[in-house]
């Protein structure tokens, strides 16, 4: 079989980084998508391109390519188990080396159905239109899917558009609708009214039917950046924000009023002695719970004291503190 040489396919050198590999893979997706494209042979060309950033944008496949691909030339034959030396591909072979790896690939291709993949007409790892090449070479390491993404994502094992989408923190919270604007394969863009159901968390994905390019279903996966004052705390439910307190509201304790992050207001207890860092918990103020097949208990709302000193004294205070000092001694230092 014919050697592809898939850095010359994207137009880049072999020493492209990520980056460079994925715009060079999008702007020939671009040109050559079947849903835009209809000159003679922008199918074959984007099905190459495919191909090729399948290869390069997975360190694991571009390393082994680069190994054994290093002396060959497009169009030059190539002989998959004298690349090798023996017939295997190393830490990549299955059972009894890589051409048990070429067999399944034959078998998927010619529709046999295999442990853990859709049989004919489905979406198994190898129906991909992919290469003998790519399936010599590659024959027993998953593919990344079926359908490749012109926006440079991995392809996918179904026909849904896929797209993360930031969400303020206090959108989850309380909830709403968002207008977001999606740009399609083509260059145009369009605009989808979608709503985040209060309680959403980070991974949380909302599907809409219909709403994707050419009819497609849209899933959009969500991920909560901080809003404000608040941010998400490490388990994903919680609500952190910072509480400024006076020095002496730290020394003697204090009830002061707190925004809830789901609007309103309350009010929590300082200790007498609460120092900078301290975390005081309000129940049940965080991520809301949610029921069903995903269901959740409610987050807290987290406070995190900061102890502020005021910038400037008139003489009189500074007298007072003064006088405090002498009457208390205490070094944090001792």
């Amino acid at each position: 079989m014919e050697f592809q040489d898939y850095y010359a396919t994207l137009g880049v050198s072999r020493t492209a980084t990520a980056e460079e590999i994925q715009r060079a893979y999008r702007q020939l997706a671009r040109e050559h998508h079947p849903d835009v494209a209809k000159a003679p042979g922008s199918a074959e060309r984007f099905k190459r391109a495919a191909e090729a950033y399948e290869v390069l944008k997975d360190p694991e496949k571009r390393a082994l390519y680069d190994k054994y691909g290093a002396d060959y030339k497009a169009g030059q034959q190539f002989d998959a188990a004298a690349a090798s030396g023996a017939g295997g591909w190393g830490p990549f072979s299955s059972g009894s080396g890589r051409r048990s790896g070429r067999r399944s690939a034959r078998s998927q291709r010619a529709g046999g159905a295999q442990p853990g993949h859709a049989g004919p007409g489905g979406f198994d790892g190898f129906g991909d239109g992919f290469s003998d090449f790519f399936h010599s070479m590659f024959g027993g390491m998953p593919a990344g899917g079926f359908t490749p993404d012109p926006h440079g994502q991995s392809p996918r094992a179904d026909a849904a558009e896929h797209h993360e989408l930031t969400v303020p923190l206090l959108s989850a919270v309380r909830g709403g609708s968002r207008v977001i604007t999606i740009t399609d394969p083509d260059g145009s863009q369009r605009t989808v009214t979608m709503k985040v159901p209060a309680g959403s968390r980070t991974g949380d994905i909302v599907r809409l039917k219909g709403q994707g390019h050419r009819g497609r279903d849209l899933h959009l996966k969500l991920n909560l950046v901080a809003d404000g004052p608040y941010r998400l705390a490490e388990n994903a439910a919680d609500v952190v924000m910072d509480l400024p307190i006076t020095a002496w509201d730290a020394m003697l304790g204090a009830k002061v009023a707190v925004a809830l992050p789901s609007g309103g207001e309350g009010s929590v207890t300082i200790p007498p002695g609460a120092g900078s860092g301290a975390r005081l918990r309000l129940r049940g103020h965080g991520l809301p719970a949610r029921h069903g097949a995903k269901a959740a208990a409610a987050g807290d709302l987290l406070l995190e004291v900061r102890v502020t000193v005021p910038r400037q004294l008139t003489e009189q205070q500074q007298a007072l503190v003064r006088q405090l000092r002498e009457q208390c001694p205490y070094d944090p230092r001792g």
